[in-house]
């Protein structure tokens, strides 16, 4: 099943009927519960400290667009529940980030800090042109969100300086201000924007002499998250226990 348009409904006789939880009660995860009830999910409710051991009993996916501080609670519900996870929460330190990979261990684990195709799709663009451009183009991202965004820069960012860094050396370079002297081949520019009310936009810009690229994805609009979560976790129930990210399953075989 590709899922592809918010007002998309499963015809009764292909309704899914997974028991459900959400971690995090915010716009996100209340817009995915209207998305997961019109997908055929049931949703059994949102995930607290005072319901993680009743819930624990009949789970079987759980879906996490929350915040870190509440990987605690996440933690404790999934020493108890062996349900398929799919988290979408970002600002993890490397410490935390290791915890996640820790579930893999008894758990079907999904993992992304944007569940948009289209960022997975230029992400994969940023793997096929960099060989040709890293030694000879200088490389900035810019990203831009909503006033209400607490990290920054965005998780999406850094997604592609994991994959630019796994090519070679960079030093990521946060904001310029002052007399910062002469650009470095080695540094990567990174530059949050907030305000308002927008919704997500990454450029990466590779600037050569001469001659520029610029790769660019706009989110239109926050289903784009809720319907590629779902399609992660169709792809993760066709795997064992493990920690996966995304793009892993999404090209799988490539």
């Amino acid at each position: 099943m590709n899922i592809l348009f918010d007002s998309y409904t499963i015809p009764k006789d292909k309704v899914i009927y997974m028991r459900t939880v959400i971690l995090g009660r915010g716009k996100m995860g209340k817009m995915l519960e209207s998305i997961l009830v019109k997908q055929g999910f049931e949703v059994l409710g949102f995930l607290t400290e005072e319901n993680y051991e009743e819930l624990s009993h009949t789970t079987q996916v759980l879906f996490d667009f929350s915040h870190t501080s509440k990987l605690v609670l996440l933690d404790k519900f999934l020493s108890l529940c062996n349900c398929s996870v799919i988290i979408g929460t970002t600002g993890y330190s490397k410490e935390q980030y290791t915890l996640l990979q820790y579930f893999g261990r008894t758990h079907r684990v999904c993992y992304s800090s944007n569940y948009s195709t289209g960022i997975q799709v230029m992400n994969r663009m940023v793997q096929i042109v960099l060989p040709y451009v890293m030694h000879e183009y200088d490389i900035e991202i810019i990203e831009a969100h909503h006033r209400y965004k607490q990290d920054a820069p965005s998780g999406t960012v850094q997604l592609f300086l994991d994959t630019i860094k796994r090519n070679d050396t960079f030093t990521e370079v946060y904001g310029r201000c002052g007399m910062v002297g002469k650009r470095e081949r080695e540094e990567i520019g990174v530059h949050s924007v907030r305000g308002g009310t927008h919704i997500g936009t990454h450029h990466i810009y590779f600037m050569g002499d001469n001659e520029e690229i610029m790769i660019t994805h706009h989110t239109l609009d926050k289903a784009v998250y809720a319907y590629g979560a779902i399609q992660a976790w169709e792809l993760l129930e066709k795997r064992e226990c493990g920690f996966f990210e995304y793009q892993e399953l999404l090209f799988q075989g490539e």
